[in-house]
């Protein structure tokens, strides 16, 4: 772990300790920095399906099927 002495908006710890359900300032701080971490990683994972589906890595026609309401899918997987 490392320790650094750095100047932070109260208000905004405040209301990022409201949203991360925080109560200790050094909780609240490494939450944030979690989420932003997660968010990042999350972003990328997003950019590299989207290159495969682009790529036509990735078959999407059974996932349109799905979202589409298309009854022979619910007929091939059991109704699941």
């Amino acid at each position: 772990m490392v320790r650094k002495v750095v100047d932070i908006d109260g208000a905004a710890l405040a209301e990022a300790a409201r949203y991360l359900g925080t109560t200790a300032e050094n909780d609240t701080v490494e939450a944030a920095l979690s989420e932003v971490i997660d968010r990042g990683r999350r972003t990328e994972a997003i950019a590299r399906m989207r290159a495969l589906v682009a790529a036509g890595e990735i078959d999407t026609l059974p996932l349109r099927r799905f979202t589409s309401g298309d009854p022979t899918l619910a007929a091939r997987t059991g109704g699941k």
